[in-house]
C-alpha cells in the first residue's frame, strides 16, 4: 500500500475530493501535523516511511532526500508568483 505525506496546508480544506480519491484507492496519507511550513529537520524526520510527498514550499534538500528511503514521487502543490 502506498503512503503519502502531504506537507502543504491547508490541503483538502476547501475541496475534499483529492483526499476522497486517496481514501477510495486505499492509500494511506498524513497531512502535515504541525499545520505550518516545515523546516528541513522536521521534514527529514517525517519523510522516511512515505512513498509520495505532496509538498508545499518547504526545503527539499539533499539532507531530506537522504532520509527519504522509500520516496518514489514528489509533487509540488501551488502556483508561483515569483
Amino acid at each position: 500500500m502506498s503512503k503519502v505525506l502531504i506537507t502543504t496546508v491547508p490541503f483538502g480544506d476547501k475541496n475534499r475530493l483529492p483526499l476522497e480519491l486517496l481514501e477510495s484507492a486505499g492509500i494511506e496519507y498524513l497531512i502535515n501535523p504541525l499545520g505550518r511550513k516545515l523546516k528541513e529537520d522536521e521534514l527529514a524526520g517525517m519523510v522516511g516511511d512515505f512513498d509520495v510527498l505532496v509538498a508545499g514550499t518547504e526545503p527539499i534538500t539533499a539532507r531530506v532526500m537522504e532520509y527519504a528511503r522509500n520516496l518514489k514521487l514528489i509533487s509540488r502543490v501551488g502556483i508561483g508568483l515569483d
